[in-house]
């Protein structure tokens, strides 16, 4: 039996990602499947990551926590809809400011439109007021290269 969490980061910036999902109530759940797992040795954890422009930047931070978890059998799926979440849509200039050591640094800039960053605020914004969240403070490191 393959259970396949789908989580796309860890603490606040997950609940930004999976909102109206709480990180405490999840990391309950993640216990009990572990458990679940080592009571019953035919129960395999398996991790889905979308890798977005909210995730990418954190992957490798992720990755850590997942293996530091017990879970490590990660798949990485590469968000390419709607466009403005696609890594592979982050422009050029954004992509020149980030370390290129990061993990998927490869994907992004690849296809650069000049729309991206006025569309993405736009649409994060609405977001941000409806939910009543805030990228800027749930993910500072991006903020810094976004703006």
């Amino acid at each position: 039996v393959e259970i396949t969490l789908s989580l796309d980061d860890i603490g606040n910036r997950f609940e930004y990602n999976r909102y109206p999902l709480k990180w405490d109530k999840v990391l309950l759940t993640i216990e009990y499947l572990k458990q679940l797992s080592i009571d019953h040795k035919n129960i395999h954890l398996t991790v889905n990551y979308s890798v977005s422009v909210f995730t990418w930047y954190y992957a490798q931070e992720f990755k850590s926590w997942a293996i530091s978890n017990g879970l490590d059998c990660i798949n990485w799926n590469i968000v390419t809809t709607p466009w403005v979440y696609s890594i592979k849509s982050i422009p050029n200039n954004i992509k020149e400011t980030v370390d290129p050591s990061l993990q998927f640094y490869d994907l992004i800039g690849k296809t650069s439109n000049d729309s991206w960053t006025t569309e993405f605020w736009k649409l994060t914004s609405l977001l941000d007021q409806q939910r009543g969240q805030d990228f800027n403070q749930t993910f500072p490191e991006l903020a810094k290269h976004y703006h």
